[in-house]
């Protein structure tokens, strides 16, 4: 990866992005510009390979309204 520290990107994120492993990889991959889907599609769509993404989410809310017969220990 080649750029600039200065700008848009935090310094912290542009050293994570350029941040190579030992054996030269970079420890956050860009996207494989020699992926060939094994599906074919029409010549107005361009497909470089999945993304996943997983995830476990929960939102809660609890309203109450106290009154002087309440009491919190």
């Amino acid at each position: 990866m080649v750029g600039s520290a200065s700008g848009d990107i935090s310094p912290v994120a542009f050293a994570l992005l350029n941040y190579k492993l030992p054996n030269g990889q970079y420890m956050i991959p860009s996207a494989n510009p020699s992926f060939t889907p094994t599906v074919n599609f029409p010549e107005n769509v361009f497909i470089t390979q999945a993304a996943y993404f997983t995830t476990d989410q929960a939102v809660a809310d609890l309203d109450y309204i106290a009154s002087s017969k309440d009491t919190v220990l």
